[in-house]
């Protein structure tokens, strides 16, 4: 027998049997002679359903098994005349390098190793084996090292099926509460290392109780699978969505934010959108049924010590508030969370409407030079709310800031400004307009092109407007950023850096981007005065401008003393209170001509 092959011994062992049947109990192992063990070894050997593969210390072919020709070694060709390393089964798996690590442990450290699992099935179901490696002793050294290679791929489905059946429901396939818990848990570890909130919702159907004992257990079934489809689909890729109970689900929603008024916010967008795609009838057995859901909501973690139990109970009694309350809504667990994301959410809702039904109302700020003669004003929006009157931009601003919104009222506000313009213009007088651009806007694909659309359909000269921007706008991709700002200049249009000193980097951006103006905060200005350290800010600031050549604007001048201490150090803007405060485009136009 070749020392790389075997033969077929087991017919030398027992085709020839005793012709007495009879067990003798006096016979023994030991009775077996070193022939017969040795015939009995080989037969073993090459019946074995797993592969085996020995090699040297170098890493050589020694001996194989017919399993393991019959799986790796070509039929064109014989296993001794291959190097291991030219084999299918290091070939196909790519794993010479884990086959070599194991070969050299075991030869090194002269213990077992396992390297699980290898995979295939290119080409039809996935078979999982597991490959381990046990040293040979010969004195003190390893001389020799036995790969066995088994399939283990019933072994992994059966542990893939206890895991699915320990962690999924079995109905809908979605997590369970097992599974809810677990990652409960690592996102609360996760938020003890990096703060954020996130949001837990337990979602109930309204009335499936009815519609089960009415109709039956199987369609029952069908609608809670229709509906956790439904619910999937509509979830973001980073949320679990899980099945608690009969006809319960809960809704764990990671975040990236710590602001309990923005998260509460998103998180009745994200509910008034289940409720919207549950309004969607579901067909089940030919039959059509509409469902509603109550929502029980809170954050996580509301105290450092909270868990996934305590998180599951405040759930619970939100959930019960609102079905309490009639059900087909939602409750906060903690209410002044829940008014803020109501009534943030209510002005999100309304303000789509006004800007649709022309309730937004342009104002102006002037801005003066150190004589008090108005030489530019900044462009501002005021909300004529039906009911409440009209609103200053705190009270939408940033709720608006915090979809696509802001977009709209920036659209609205830039062609009202090219509007005034262009009719002053037309009228003989000369106007210079700043309006403030979102980062969100100003991030548009598409953006340039509608400003030069908006300016060739409005006739507004754009050597007569001010873009205003802030550091916000330049986290993201720069150069994009600064080819649109080159575009827009090359069109007449300037730029003014809105806070400046309030940022972390803002002299960086002065370098990069072609800004024409900067505005000093009010913040800085206010106490300047008075106090030294803000005097020397504005000293500092205004040294800047001198020296890049860049007008300045100072906010929140609001008295004589903030006006004479900017004058006495440079050529200053003044825009505030002290000069006028934001009033109707009309009135400071009218103010403008005198």
């Amino acid at each position: 027998m070749s020392e790389y092959d075997t033969s077929n011994s087991f017919t030398s062992a027992y085709d020839n049997p005793r012709e007495d049947k009879d067990c003798n109990v006096n016979d023994t192992p030991g009775s077996t002679d070193s022939t017969e063990l040795s015939s009995l070894s080989t037969a073993v050997f090459d019946y074995i359903p797993q592969a085996i593969l020995v090699l040297d210390r170098s890493g050589s072919t020694v001996l194989v098994n017919p399993a393991f020709k019959k799986r790796w070694v070509p039929e064109d060709k014989s296993a001794s005349t291959m190097s291991f390393m030219d084999m299918d089964i290091v070939k196909r798996l790519g794993i010479r390098d884990v086959f070599m690590s194991v070969l050299e442990g075991a030869i090194c450290e002269q213990q077992e190793f396992t390297y699980n699992p290898a995979e295939e099935g290119k080409t039809g179901p996935i078979k999982v084996y597991r490959v381990s490696a046990y040293p040979i002793r010969t004195s003190q050294e390893v001389s020799h090292v036995v790969f066995l290679e088994e399939d283990i791929t019933r072994e992994r489905e059966a542990e893939d099926k206890a895991y699915r059946l320990s962690f999924y429901d079995v109905l809908t396939g979605l997590p369970n509460r097992s599974l809810l818990l677990d990652r409960l848990s690592q996102r609360l570890a996760f938020i003890q290392r990096y703060p954020r909130k996130d949001v837990l919702v337990l979602l109930n159907l309204d009335r499936f109780k009815v519609i089960n004992d009415a109709r039956g257990n199987q369609l029952g079934d069908s609608l809670l699978t229709a509906v956790a489809t439904r619910l999937q689909s509509i979830m973001r890729e980073a949320d679990t969505v899980a099945r608690m109970s009969a006809d319960e689900f809960a809704l764990l929603l990671p975040s990236d934010d710590s602001n309990s008024e923005q998260i509460g916010l998103t998180t009745m967008i994200i509910t008034e959108r289940i409720r919207d795609a549950l309004r969607s009838p579901f067909l089940i057995e030919d039959e059509s049924f509409v469902v509603t859901a109550s929502f029980g909501v809170t954050l996580l973690p509301i105290t450092d010590d909270d868990t996934p139990q305590l998180a599951l109970k405040r759930a619970d009694t939100a959930l019960h508030r609102a079905k309490d309350a009639g059900g087909n809504q939602y409750a906060f667990f903690d209410p002044e969370m829940g008014e803020t994301a109501s009534e943030n959410y209510r002005v999100e809702r309304e303000l789509a409407d006004a800007i649709r039904d022309g309730q937004l109302r342009l104002f102006l700020q002037p801005q003066v030079d150190s004589a008090g003669s108005i030489v530019a004003a900044e462009a501002l929006v005021r909300w004529e709310h039906p009911s409440r009157g009209l609103l200053s931009p705190a009270a939408f601003i940033p709720i608006a800031e915090q979809s696509d919104l802001i977009i709209e009222v920036g659209k609205w506000v830039l062609t009202q400004a090219c509007g005034i313009i262009a009719g002053c213009d037309k009228a003989g007088q000369m106007v210079h307009i700043s309006v403030n651009m979102s980062p969100r806007h100003f991030r548009k694909t598409n953006f340039t092109l509608w400003v030069k659309n908006l300016l060739e359909r409005s006739g507004a000269k754009p050597n007569r407007l001010t873009l205003e921007i802030t550091e916000g706008l330049f986290i993201g991709d720069m150069a994009d950023i600064v080819a649109k700002m080159n575009e827009l200049v090359d069109l007449g249009i300037s730029f003014s850096l809105d806070d400046f000193g309030t940022g972390y980097s803002s002299l960086a951006y002065l370098k990069r981007l072609p800004i024409h103006e900067l505005k000093i905060d009010k913040s800085f200005v206010q106490d300047a005065p008075t106090d030294t350290n803000d005097a020397a800010l504005v000293e500092a600031i205004l040294a800047v401008a001198s020296l890049l050549k860049l007008r300045v604007v100072a906010e929140g001048v609001e008295t004589h003393l903030q006006a004479e201490f900017l004058n006495a150090r440079a050529h200053v803007l003044h825009q505030g209170y002290l000069y006028g405060k934001p009033e109707s485009a009309e009135k400071i136009i009218e103010r403008w001509k005198m």
